[in-house]
């Protein structure tokens, strides 16, 4: 799970639960405001004191670039920060390479996305796809790399009422948007096994 600095602060005992049914703790940055410093390092301090373990992982909010030597010089080991595919009005990263893979001693581990269509399958899709569509896209890509990176945000599950929230999400009810969850994770669960990314790389546990 990647939290940032600030409401690691403001919820340490459900950082700590979270940490203990097995989740891997890592660092989204100090805020998530647009436009706040990262501070890299301080984040990632902050998170392993109230975790109580290391924090080697870092995905940067809204995705925003960060160069991976700052990411490496603040002490982390990965960064999971690459969605390399097109999303419209926000960036275009179709050079970025599919798998992780490592760029001067730190991993880089991108969402997925399918091959030649560069099709994200990040957490708009799921919401936006029909779910025998998107399932069949993850099994398809679990099948021919081996390896599947979906990220989702908690408020995606919550009983949203915000007008913020895009109404492509709030069509779906609260309990519809679990189903829908809760049947990907059963299927996915029946095709392979889960990991931590730190796990997943042979730095941490999980």
């Amino acid at each position: 799970m990647f939290v940032t600095g600030r409401l690691a602060g403001a919820a340490p005992e459900l950082l700590r639960q979270t940490q203990g049914r097995g989740h891997e703790i890592a660092s989204h940055a100090w805020s998530h405001e647009k436009g706040a410093d990262p501070r890299l390092e301080h984040s990632r301090r902050r998170i392993s004191e109230i975790s109580g373990r290391g924090v080697v992982g870092f995905r940067s909010p809204r995705l925003r670039s960060v160069p991976l030597a700052e990411v490496a010089a603040a002490g982390y080991r990965y960064d999971a920060s690459s969605n390399p595919a097109i999303v419209p009005g926000r960036y275009c990263r179709l050079s970025q390479q599919r798998k992780p893979h490592q760029v001067s001693g730190i991993w880089e581990v991108p969402a997925s996305v399918l091959p030649l269509v560069r099709f994200p399958l990040f957490w708009a899709s799921f919401h936006l796809l029909p779910l025998p569509v998107y399932l069949a896209a993850c099994r398809l890509l679990l099948a021919w790399d081996g390896v599947l990176i979906l990220y989702f945000h908690p408020w995606e599950l919550s009983d949203l009422s915000e007008k913020e929230i895009p109404l492509w999400i709030r069509r779906r009810t609260r309990q519809r948007r679990v189903e829908r969850m809760d049947t990907l994770i059963r299927m996915l669960g029946e095709l392979g096994e889960f990991r931590t990314i730190a796990g997943y790389l042979g730095i941490g546990i999980g």
